[in-house]
């Protein structure tokens, strides 16, 4: 299934909402949130995409720097959990 962007962007001053998975620094969320500490189990580098790929994403960037993020896990339908929200 090829990407699809969810939602459109979102313009706030100088702050950029998107759901635009290709503009995502995949190096800096997996250091961010999955480098083994006391809220992490440390996942698998390898896994790290599949995850964001499988999710809805919401990323905040200001001055082009990505300063926040979200991701949705959804069935589209009747389910949906929000998980790994940083700002």
């Amino acid at each position: 299934m090829p990407y699809r962007k969810p939602y459109a962007d979102q313009q706030f001053g100088e702050y950029l909402l998107t759901a635009d998975k290709t503009k995502l620094d995949l190096n800096y969320l997996y250091n961010l949130l999955c480098v083994p500490s006391r809220y992490s189990s440390g996942l698998p580098p390898e896994r790290f995409p599949l995850i964001v790929k499988n999710s809805v994403c919401f990323c905040v960037y200001y001055q082009g720097k990505q300063v926040g993020f979200s991701r949705v896990i959804t069935d589209f339908s009747e389910f949906a959990s929000l998980w790994d929200v940083f700002y």
